[in-house]
């Protein structure tokens, strides 16, 4: 298994319809970054395959800050620990900028776990965005990537 950023437009096609199977709400967008957990060998002139795909999350730029959104692990491999292998691999982007997430009530203590902290202390373009989804999902929560070491 490795983590491949997502540039390729085949590739980029796998993960839509990725989504598209578990996620069908998801609509990935050319200005995100996109981080994959996949299986099979590491190389970058083979596209991904939906097949391959274990786990995989989106870095949406939001003036100086990001957010991170669609993060999604095949249910089978759900509670296997893909999602924080997915994430601690990419904690040089997180610390990268002021990184958000919104997320449910049953996910706060995973998130939590890989070093995000609720806030309220919003960025107003967070802040609107946040708004706009809670109308469909009042629950939602906003998180905050705050590692252990503020220097890294």
């Amino acid at each position: 298994m490795h983590i491949v950023w997502i540039a390729d437009p085949e590739s980029r096609q796998q993960v839509k319809q990725f989504y598209r199977l578990y996620m069908p709400n998801a609509k990935p967008n050319a200005r995100e970054h996109i981080a994959t957990l996949v299986n099979g060998c590491s190389s970058s002139a083979i596209a991904v395959s939906v097949n391959d795909i274990i786990a995989t999350l989106r870095l949406r730029p939001i003036g100086e800050n990001q957010l991170l959104t669609g993060m999604l692990v095949r249910p089978e491999k759900q509670h296997q620990g893909f999602g924080k292998q997915l994430l601690t691999a990419i904690t040089p982007k997180l610390t990268a900028k002021p990184t958000y997430l919104f997320c449910l009530p049953s996910l706060v203590n995973f998130y939590r776990q890989q070093q995000f902290e609720q806030t309220e202390e919003l960025h107003n373009d967070i802040a609107q965005l946040l708004r706009r989804y809670q109308q469909r999902e009042p629950q939602l929560i906003a998180m905050r990537y705050q590692p252990d070491n503020p220097d890294i």
